[in-house]
């Protein structure tokens, strides 16, 4: 797209005569290497006119619809070392972002049947993606393991999302995190506020609880045993922290049952605690929970 063109919607939004059209425009922007163009401009306008825009029914579906499709978050899914994965990982934060717009409205228009479909598009991105790469020298941000998170996030956040979809999107979350891949660019947070999401939705769920005491620690020399585990305590102790200080829809029973929780899980695969260098909570026995 012309960056001319992009210089003007973002300096002048009021030239924009036909948002939805720009929107879809501006998709294109999502496989661009030039992170002025695909990040700084195209996303960023996107995004903007996303929240802003009087926007015709239809339109935040059709949209969805595309980005989930196999020309944008699946375009040559499977392959490395291309430029195809800034298109697969734009696109999950173009969907972030149609479903925050949507959740916003006073009557969302997104029916369960359209979150059913990005939860499954997004089960198996993340069972078929293999370029998680964070950063790339002449590309910038790449980050498709956060921008997936924040796609997961958002789809737990949305008031139509199933429960069904919601414990896939929990198993698939949890299934993902304990992956022993090497994240370096705070990945594992984006992933721990998807988590926060879903405890702040339904604080009396046992879904994530029934997935921590399925969190077992292995003390092996297993290069990957360890990635693991520390991508998981990674996520822990994050999501503790997003428990103490962020969250204002659970009451203070519930957000003590869940530190409780967490703490335990957290002394478990901590070396300090199980090296006998700090004291655990007084529920800790050492073993697992």
């Amino acid at each position: 797209m012309d960056q001319r063109i992009l210089l003007l919607w973002r300096d002048h939004e009021e030239e924009i005569l036909d948002p939805t059209q720009a929107l879809s425009a501006l998709v294109e922007c999502f496989g661009e290497t030039d992170s002025e163009i695909r990040d700084e401009l195209g996303y960023t306008i996107f995004s903007q006119l996303m929240a802003k825009a009087a926007l015709p029914m239809g339109t935040l579906a059709a949209l969805l619809e595309r980005l989930i499709s196999g020309g944008q978050a699946f375009f040559h899914i499977g392959e490395t070392a291309d430029a195809a994965v800034l298109r697969r990982s734009f696109a999950w934060l173009g969907v972030a972002a149609v479903l925050e717009r949507d959740q916003a409205n006073p009557a969302p228009e997104l029916s369960a049947g359209d979150l059913d479909r990005v939860m499954e598009a997004l089960r198996r991105y993340l069972d078929q993606e293999i370029d998680w790469r964070g950063y790339h020298e002449a590309w910038g941000w790449i980050h498709a393991g956060a921008h997936v998170a924040d796609a997961a996030a958002a789809l737990t956040r949305h008031p139509n999302l199933t429960m069904a979809s919601r414990t896939l999107l929990t198993a698939a979350a949890w299934q993902f995190i304990s992956r022993p891949l090497p994240w370096l660019n705070e990945e594992m947070d984006r992933w721990a506020w998807v988590f926060f999401c879903l405890i702040e939705q339904d604080a009396n769920s046992d879904e994530v609880d029934i997935h921590l005491n399925r969190f077992l620690v292995s003390r092996t020399r297993d290069v990957n045993t360890h990635r693991a585990t520390q991508n998981v305590k990674s996520v822990l102790y994050t999501l503790y922290f997003l428990l103490r200080w962020s969250s204002h829809r659970i009451d203070e029973l519930q957000r003590s049952r869940w530190l409780a929780r967490i703490e335990q899980r957290i002394a478990y695969c901590d070396i300090f605690v199980v090296s006998g260098y700090l004291t655990p909570p007084r529920e800790f026995n050492g073993t697992s929970p």
